[in-house]
């Protein structure tokens, strides 16, 4: 609740880059949508940003089960996207095969929450780039 009413805040994320062996799904509809309805709770100003799994990479589980919140107008669902997430790829593979490829994991892994998904969401590429060392 501490910036309830300031209305320079306009989003608050639930947790950033899920990963490891014991993410999954089920503890993500849990715990996720427990998280979404406090802070919708606490402040109703707000859009709740809500990260996927594997570093914030894929939120395709939720093309069979969308989340079930008392509100869906404020979600927002958030990626991540680095060159180095594909390894050496960019190294060895045909760029457009490359950039096909990508393009195709993130429509299905990610970007279908603006279109397919029921209800359409925004989605926040919050983190993205290339390796500079």
């Amino acid at each position: 609740t501490a910036f309830k009413g300031t209305s320079a805040v306009v989003g608050m994320s639930l947790r950033n880059e899920l990963r490891g062996k014991r993410s999954n799904p089920a503890d993500w509809y849990k715990y996720m949508q427990q998280g979404a309805q406090a802070v919708n709770d606490a402040n109703p100003d707000v859009l709740v940003i809500m990260s996927g799994l594997n570093y914030d990479a894929d939120l395709k589980f939720l093309a069979s089960k969308p989340v079930s919140l008392s509100f869906t107008n404020k979600i927002v669902y958030e990626m991540h996207w680095y060159a180095f997430t594909d390894g050496n790829a960019w190294e060895k593979m045909p760029v457009d095969t490359l950039c096909q490829s990508v393009t195709a994991r993130i429509n299905d892994h990610l970007a279908f929450v603006t279109k397919t998904l029921s209800p359409p969401a925004p989605l926040f590429i919050s983190e993205f780039g290339i390796d500079e060392r």
